[in-house]
């Protein structure tokens, strides 16, 4: 959230997009043991991440090749969006 300048309900609402398109699987272990405090955690989806090493391999090729515009991944279905 720091790095990006989002709110943490930004942060949620696309967290929560990208769990409903498959792309992260949400682990809610319970409390945490130092804060108490719920701590939630993501992880890639396995079948996100040929998906997501695509995108990543075109997002650097277009840095390579000085492109100003951002590498777009599949759009993400309308119920998600």
């Amino acid at each position: 959230m720091d790095a990006l300048e989002y709110s943490s309900g930004k942060t949620y609402r696309i967290l929560a997009r990208l769990t409903g398109a498959n792309w992260l699987i949400r682990h809610d272990p319970g409390v945490d043991g130092v804060s108490g405090k719920p701590r939630v955690t993501y992880s890639i989806a396995p079948s996100a991440r040929t998906t997501i090493k695509a995108a990543l391999a075109d997002a650097r090729e277009r840095e390579r090749r000085g492109s100003r515009f951002r590498a777009h991944g599949p759009r993400l279905p309308p119920s998600i969006e």
